[in-house]
């Protein structure tokens, strides 16, 4: 099944990403000159990482469901427009996608710094274009 549409990262995260590679990275090597050769393995965990963040879709719309796989090691959850309850961006630190899945409620938290403003913004406009959810916001 081909994706719809696809959100990757967000600019300022990778950027992120990019400077805290380059920190451990030279970290890493320091202190392996030192003889402490565990920093460079923290490098490198944090170079994956970024390459992960950069070549891979955190989000894929598909026409019946949502594909989000935020992290290397997290497992993918496949959600369906249909089951999807509530949308809740009242915290300033993540989205809250409240669904069901098999009668059990369940969550999914997107980090805000994990995308840009325009693409938590398409997200949540692609879910409401799909199904009539409710939505929360935080009030001014």
């Amino acid at each position: 099944m081909k994706a719809i549409k696809e959100i990757k990262a967000g600019e300022k995260h990778m950027n992120n990403m990019y400077i805290g590679t380059a920190v451990g990275l030279i970290l890493g090597v320091v202190t392996l000159i030192i003889g402490a050769p565990h920093f460079l393995t923290l490098g490198i965990i944090y170079l994956i990482m970024t390459l992960w963040h950069k070549s891979n879709s955190v989000i894929k719309f598909y026409d019946t469901n949502i594909e989000a796989k935020l992290a290397p090691i997290a497992s993918k959850k496949y959600i369906r427009y249909t089951d999807i309850e509530t949308i809740d961006s009242s915290n300033k630190r993540f989205v809250e996608i409240l669904y069901k899945d098999s009668g059990e409620s369940k969550k999914l938290r997107i980090p805000v710094r994990l995308l840009d403003k325009t693409d938590m913004d398409d997200l949540i406009e692609t879910i409401k274009s799909k199904n009539d959810v409710n939505m929360l916001t935080a009030s001014a």
